[in-house]
């Protein structure tokens, strides 16, 4: 069975997901390795979780959703697809005869053929149509 794990962008940085918590309220909040743990992110804030996908890339790195992989100069996103209940990686979409297409992959594949160099939230200018 795999980890489950995430990481949260918050106000322009990254952080380790440590917990949830929920209170008698109704309410719930996350604390974070790297903010005050007296601190608790709460429906309010803006808050991006990304989850852990269980496998690393061929560096031996973490993927997560939102990471920007790379391989033979094409990029590539993780991201959770609905339609297929699974983790998969896209490429941005590609100009092909008057329409977009998007090019998509299974997460094993991705693991044994790219690099994590990045993720959507602090490189922005890697997702860009290529």
């Amino acid at each position: 069975m795999r980890e489950i794990k995430f990481r949260a962008w918050y106000r322009g940085k990254m952080y380790r997901f440590v917990e949830h918590h929920s209170h008698p309220d109704g309410s719930s909040g996350v604390n974070c390795l790297g903010v005050d743990m007296a601190h608790m992110f709460s429906p309010g804030d803006e808050v991006e979780l990304m989850q852990y996908t269980g496998l690393k890339d061929r560096s031996g790195k973490e993927m997560y959703e939102g990471d920007i992989l790379q391989g033979k100069g094409v990029n590539w996103e993780c991201c959770w697809s609905n339609t297929y209940a699974k983790f998969i990686v896209v490429t941005p979409n590609t100009y092909i005869i008057g329409r977009y297409a998007m090019l998509i992959k299974n997460l094993q594949w991705a693991s044994e053929r790219l690099e994590i160099i990045g993720n959507i939230y602090e490189n922005q200018e890697l997702v860009k149509a290529q």
